[in-house]
Parts: C-alpha cells; sequence; structure tokens
C-alpha cells in the first residue's frame, strides 16, 4: 500500500516526540529503537514507492563504512562483545538516519512544518524544565554544593544537566535566527518565539551546565557579527530576551569563578603553569589525584578535580590499548573487571567528560582517526553548502551549531548519547536539504 509522504508523516511524529519520551523504559532504549523505525520506514519508502532522491557521494559513505571497520577493531580487546557490537550498530543507525533526511525532497510548507513542530516540542521542554524546578521533581543534585541556595539542577526530559543546556543551546540559536531573519513576522508568532528563548534562557540557567552557559554566550557574540547590520532591528526585535539575558547573567555573577573552572579545564597544564594559574584553588589537587583519594578543600572546585582525576584514568587507559582500544561503548565494562579497576580506579569510577578522549579510549588510534576525519566531512559539508548556495545565514547559523557541538566534546561524550545525537543530525540534515531547496528564497520562507 503505498502512504503520501510517509518519510514526512514519520519525521513529524519524530520531532514532536523525541525531545519528550524517556531515555529508555526498563532495558528497552526507546529512542534508538524510534530510530531504527524510522530508517526502515524511510528506506521502504524510497524502494516501494519509487521515490525520486538526491544523490549523495559514494565518497561520504565509504568514510563512514570504514570508520565503523576500524571501531569494529575494538572487538578485539572488548570486555562487552554485545555492547560493542550494539554501539556499532547504534552509530550505523545515526548515518542511515542522517542520509535519509539529506537525500529526501521536501516542500516548502513541509519545511515550514518541520521548524514549527520543532519550536512547539521545544516549548514544551522548557515549560517542563521550569515546572520540575517550582516543585522540585526529577532535578539533579550533582555538584549542588557549590552553588548557594539552589535546590536542584534541571534537566527537564533529557539524561543529565549538561545535555539539556546544550539543547537550550541549540533551541536559543534557531529561536534567535527565526526572529532575526524573517522579515514580517506576525504578533502570535513574536510573542510565541520571545517567550519560547526566556523560557530557554531561564532552563540553561537553571542547569547550572557551565560549559553550555559559556557556549550560550559565545553564540550570543557570534549572532551579533552575524547580523552585524541590523543591530538596532535586532534590538528592537529582541529587547525582552536582551532584559532576560542581563538578569540571569548577574545571577551567575555569584558563581563566576565556576565558568572559570569551566574554561581551565579545555586549557592545557603546561599552558597554566606558564601563566602562573596553576596553583589555582580551582585546579590544584590534579597531579596528586591519581595516587591518592582526592583531599577536597573548602576552595577546591570538585568538579574539576574529579573530572581531571577521570582524565588522567582515561590517558593512562589509552596508553596500555592505544592500537584497539577497550571496546567501542564498553569503557564502564571494561572496569568492571577487577584487575582493571584495581589498576587504574583511586577513588571511584567516571567517564572521561571528554569526547575525543572517550572514542580514543574506546576505538584506540584507527577509530579516533576516522572519527577525526568525519567531523571534518561534517564542517565540509556545511562550508561547501555556503559557498555553493549563495552564502547565506541559515549555514552561518548551522556553523554555529556544529562549533558548539565540536566545543561540547571538550566536556561530554555528546555523540554517544541517544538523544542529542539524532536531533542535531536532524537540524543538520534539514537545514542544508532546506538550503538546496530554497537558495533563492531564504529570508522569506523561515517562518
Amino acid at each position: 500500500m503505498k502512504i503520501k509522504d510517509l518519510t514526512y508523516k514519520l519525521l513529524l511524529i519524530l520531532i514532536f516526540v523525541f525531545p519528550l519520551i524517556p531515555k529508555s523504559l526498563d532495558m528497552i532504549p526507546i529512542r534508538v529503537l524510534l530510530i531504527f523505525i524510522f530508517n526502515v520506514v524511510g528506506i521502504y519508502d524510497i524502494l516501494k514507492n519509487k521515490k525520486e532522491v538526491r544523490k549523495i557521494k559514494k565518497g561520504y559513505i565509504y568514510l563512514y563504512i570504514l570508520f565503523l571497520l576500524t571501531t569494529s577493531f575494538s572487538l578485539i580487546k572488548t570486555t562487552s562483545i554485545i555492547t560493542t557490537l550494539y554501539t556499532i550498530f547504534k552509530f550505523l543507525l545515526y548515518f542511515i538516519f542522517f542520509v535519509i533526511l539529506y537525500i529526501n525532497k521536501f516542500t516548502k510548507d513541509q519545511y515550514k512544518m518541520f521548524l514549527k513542530v520543532f519550536l512547539f516540542t521545544s516549548l514544551i521542554v522548557m515549560i517542563y524544565g521550569v515546572i520540575t524546578y517550582i516543585f522540585t521533581f526529577n532535578l539533579n543534585y550533582t555538584g549542588v554544593g557549590k552553588y548557594e541556595g539552589i535546590i536542584g539542577r534541571v534537566m527537564s526530559t533529557m539524561t543529565n544537566p549538561i545535555y539539556h543546556g546544550l539543547f537550550c543551546v541549540f533551541v536559543f540559536i534557531i529561536g534567535y535566527m527565526v526572529l532575526l531573519q524573517t522579515k514580517k513576522l506576525k504578533i502570535k508568532y513574536y510573542l510565541l518565539i520571545n517567550t519560547l528563548i526566556i523560557l530557554t534562557i531561564l532552563n540553561l540557567e537553571l542547569t547550572y551546565a557551565r560549559s553550555a552557559y559559556l557556549l550560550f554566550l559565545g553564540s550570543i557574540f557570534i549572532i551579533m557579527l552575524i547580523n552585524i547590520k541590523k543591530i538596532p532591528e535586532l534590538l528592537k526585535k529582541s529587547i525582552f530576551i536582551i532584559l532576560t539575558i542581563i538578569i540571569t547573567f548577574s545571577m551567575f555573577l555569584q558563581v563566576r569563578s565556576a565558568f572559570k573552572s569551566a574554561v581551565i579545564e579545555v586549557i592545557p597544564t603546561s599552558l597554566l603553569k606558564k601563566n602562573g594559574m596553576y596553583n589555582n584553588s580551582m585546579v590544584q589537587n590534579v597531579e596528586e589525584t591519581n595516587n591518592k583519594n582526592i583531599s577536597y578543600g573548602e576552595e577546591v572546585d570538585y568538579s574539576i578535580v574529579t573530572r581531571n582525576q577521570f582524565k588522567t584514568i582515561s590517558k593512562k587507559v589509552i596508553k596500555d590499548n592505544y592500537l584497539f582500544g577497550v571496546g567501542f561503548g564498553a569503557y564502564k565494562n571494561y572496569f568492571d573487571v577487577k584487575k582493571n579497576y584495581d589498576k587504574y580506579i583511586v577513588d571511584r569510577f567516571g567517564y572521561p567528560h571528554d569526547n575525543y578522549m572517550h572514542i580514543l579510549a574506546e576505538t584506540g588510534i584507527f577509530g579516533f582517526g576516522m572519527f577525526i576525519i568525519i567531523l571534518i566531512m561534517i564542517m565540509y559539508l556545511i562550508i561547501k553548502h555556503y559557498y555553493y548556495y549563495g552564502a547565506n545565514k541559515i549555514i552561518l547559523y548551522n556553523g554555529l551549531i556544529y562549533t558548539v557541538v565540536i566545543l561540547i566534546m571538550f566536556y561530554e561524550s555528546f555523540f554517544y548519547d541517544s538523544l542529542i545525537t539524532p536531533i542535531y543530525l536532524a537540524i543538520l540534515a534539514i537545514s542544508l536539504n532546506y538550503v538546496r531547496d530554497n537558495s533563492k528564497q531564504l529570508e522569506d520562507d523561515i517562518n
């Protein structure tokens, strides 16, 4: 039976429900299952209904297959074959998902509906986030001790506060793009988008995710540069948002040292020592954490100390397993083996909190090298569309989101999360598709 616009209709449903559902129900990874169903339906729609699609260069496909092959080398040393095979399969699903979105053709009205549904479901996520804080349920309590007066950290429907903070940055950039690039915005949409962005900023603050907030401030600066010729219009359209930013930023001044530590986390130790910053209380005890339990002082930033301890451990794991890694997705399983735990763990287990180190530890130098090539390939796609389709601002906003992704991976294992990764891939594929379909009338057709 032929169903008209089958992929489009299923994608609308996916965009709406994906950020709202729990990560898993008992042992079933719901979001991965949804991506699998969408991929099967998308392939069926193309083959059975003989749907017209764009061609994709075979080189992109070969590169990704090579990436998966190099990650499969980690099966040699993995302590959990099932976990590693599942992770490889999950990353294969990610790629198929992106390709289906990238090659499908949609109408202008369908693109509008994608945007409307995304903004609407984002509004629900932000409202739920505020409600969880007011009624103090579903909050995260990691690290709340260093934020005076805080009753918990908002994560809304996400898996943890940092991913919710990252989602907030995505929504902020897309919402602001719509607000600024649309020439004539109806008052009801103007109020709704302003409300969404204000709630998004509030959610971002309540996550107390320092790295995400720093990227948010950087995004504001880049947006100003992108719209340098429209500053008066920008101020006029977003006066309420600007006031919200000023208020929330002033509230964060009481924890300004936490933001310093977020910056310090990605600066090499040698550079810190050279500039006389290494003895700062926020980074003290970092070298000692590998040899003894953490000695917490009143001025020590617990987060930066434990994160550096976890990274120190991962560096040793990488050194001992640099060829094939410990198994793709099996970093935790590696430490379930007692001899490995006793060999590396000093205080307690923790992931590296760095996507680059994480994938290097799990897949070795071959998998890591191909992962970097995949990131370069994505950057090439964005630059290519910018120059081939009229140097438009939608691609600049897309590039801004990609920059946020590249930077956040110094703090978290972004591409391992089955919620935020498909959301980003959908944003990337749909926006690139839109640019190719509507390169001559971009700004008029956003709303």
